[in-house]
């Protein structure tokens, strides 16, 4: 390894945390100003990056091969610049040294071609971002400096909406309750098709979500299509500060309780907690739970999680890699053993969202319903990259309580149920309506 490959690799290394049971990434820096300095910029940043990917994934990435995916994201950013032909060669990969080295003369050369139109900043974080991409790892993560903030911050300037992607098509997942969309009338099921009068046709969900986010108190105009309406229909919501919850829940007919577990962030069993102890209050007869799209979270969450509701002892998680940890339930459930439960899993339930899913079905507590979920179950470290910004990067490998390796296998559910576009289209979700009617059969 080269002198300065060390010398990144020591400062990458010291700003380093690794985090079992939380997720904070420590605080934004300032961001290097490289586009108002007439010296060739040096996109520390991005070799950081690289750096840390390669000491700490499960994986050890090659630093040569994650500099070419990184070039990959320059030349992207410089056609979307409006570069019509992009003169950024290829690498010298014969080396690590030489890598780095061609990768800094690419990046001033981007860097000049897009003057003007966006700052070093932006260039860096489209390299990290092809860097991670390129992992084809779904649970390592790069965050930008300003979704740092926000992330510390807990909130950001939005409308109160989960999105989902299904067959191209952008809908509206779910609503935050008393948020600026609930208000301006903002439904589940509502297809977007344009923001600001800009169709999300081809958009990745990440873009759709950029484009809705913006400054508090600024509007939004949505072009949404609704259920039962022929015809689109615009809608101008004001964006508040809004923080996404982690659980919200309902009781359906016949004291069936409904709780969705968006996320196992901080604070989601508690909130699980919660949620049970309302929906006994209103004579909870049987209970679906619902972790579809759940993509994000901490194994402290789903020990609780799955303390609240499975018996004592279930072993839930085996973690081996470069971290090592093993969890079971402990404590007393919530609500009794007698009350059937029925899981909801799709292909957006990662992360340890599988493992919670899992446990439900190895102590068969529970039927699982839906989709076979992600196959990305992972255990992550957390790191800031000097100058702003941080990386979620999987450092282990993740086993159920049965010893299952959940990145291979994902979970299956015991009746498959699809969710298509034209179910959405007709306000149909026939997983719920499946999850709901077994509940009351009781399973």
């Amino acid at each position: 390894m080269s002198v300065r490959w060390r010398i990144a690799r020591a400062v990458a290394g010291g700003l380093a945390v690794f985090i079992l049971l939380s997720f904070a990434l420590p605080g934004p820096r300032p961001s290097l100003a490289y586009s108002q300095s007439p010296q060739p910029a040096d996109p520390v940043r991005v070799f950081a990056a690289a750096d840390l990917l390669q000491t700490h994934h499960i994986d050890a990435p090659n630093r040569t091969r994650l500099l070419v995916a990184a070039l990959g994201g320059l030349r992207q950013v410089v056609v979307q610049a409006g570069v019509v032909a992009t003169p950024l060669a290829d690498l010298d990969a014969t080396t690590e040294e030489a890598a780095r080295t061609s990768f800094s003369a690419r990046f001033n050369l981007a860097l000049r071609l897009v003057q003007d139109k966006l700052p070093a900043a932006k260039l860096e974080d489209a390299a990290i971002v092809a860097m991670v991409t390129g992992l084809g790892d779904r649970v390592t993560t790069f965050f930008s400096a300003e979704r740092q903030a926000e992330f510390l911050s807990g909130g950001y300037g939005g409308i109160g909406v989960f999105l989902r992607l299904v067959e191209g098509r952008v809908y509206i997942w779910a609503v935050f309750s008393g948020g600026p969309a609930a208000q301006a009338g903002i439904g589940e099921f509502d297809q977007v098709l344009a923001v600001d009068q800009r169709s999300v046709r081809g958009l990745t969900h990440q873009d759709v979500v950029d484009r809705i986010r913006g400054p508090e108190g600024s509007a939004v105009r949505l072009t949404i299509r609704r259920p039962g309406r022929a015809n689109p229909l615009t809608v101008t919501v004001r964006r508040g500060r809004v923080s996404a919850p982690s659980v919200s829940h309902r009781m359906h007919p016949d004291g069936i309780g409904h709780i969705r577990l968006h996320t196992l962030g901080p604070g989601a069993g508690n909130a699980v907690d919660l949620s049970l102890k309302d929906l006994q209050r209103r004579g909870i007869r049987a209970l679906v739970l619902d972790l579809r799209q759940n993509n994000f979270g901490g194994l402290r969450e789903v020990d609780h999680v799955a303390s609240s509701l499975l018996p004592q002892g279930i072993p839930l998680y085996v973690v081996r890699g470069r971290e090592s940890a093993t969890g079971r339930t402990s404590g007393t459930p919530k609500i009794p053993l007698s009350v059937p439960v029925v899981v909801l899993v799709d292909a957006g339930t990662m992360w340890v969202a599988e493992i919670l899913a899992a446990a439900f079905s190895e102590s068969n507590r529970a039927r699982l319903v839906g989709m076979r979920t992600a196959r990305q179950g992972g255990y992550v470290g957390s790191f800031g990259i000097p100058g702003g910004g941080g990386l979620l990067i999987k450092t282990s490998r993740v086993l159920t309580g049965k010893g299952a390796l959940l990145e291979k296998n994902g979970v299956t559910p015991d009746v498959e149920v699809s969710l298509r576009a034209a179910d959405l289209d007709g306000a149909r979700d026939p997983q719920l309506a499946r999850a709901l009617q077994m509940a009351r059969q009781g399973r």
